[in-house]
């Protein structure tokens, strides 16, 4: 949002923030069917699995922190195709798939 802001797009902007409004949703739903199932963090497998822990830890997180230090149309890009690709595809169809 910070990075859309910068370069003046309003209307963007705006959608962005539906679209956290929405993923903060998400965040609580299943973070309060974590809580109900009487589920510890630590107990999850994700954080079991290095290579997880690793795109997860490093390589999401410097793609995603790239907008901070060099705001340009093409690292936004970068950006919202490695958290779309990476959180809106793989996590959450995995998720899905081992929720039902």
């Amino acid at each position: 949002m910070k990075t859309i802001a910068g370069f003046g797009h309003l209307e963007e902007e705006l959608y962005l923030t539906t679209f956290l409004w929405e993923e903060a949703k998400h965040v609580d739903f299943f973070q309060r069917t974590i809580d109900s199932r009487d589920v510890s963090r630590k107990n999850l497998a994700v954080h079991q699995v290095p290579s997880y822990m690793k795109f997860f830890g490093d390589t999401f997180s410097s793609r995603m922190n790239i907008l901070y230090d060099a705001p340009s149309p093409e690292n936004l890009l970068r950006a919202l195709a490695t958290y779309n690709l990476s959180i809106e595809r793989v996590v959450a169809e995995t998720g899905y798939y081992a929720w039902y």
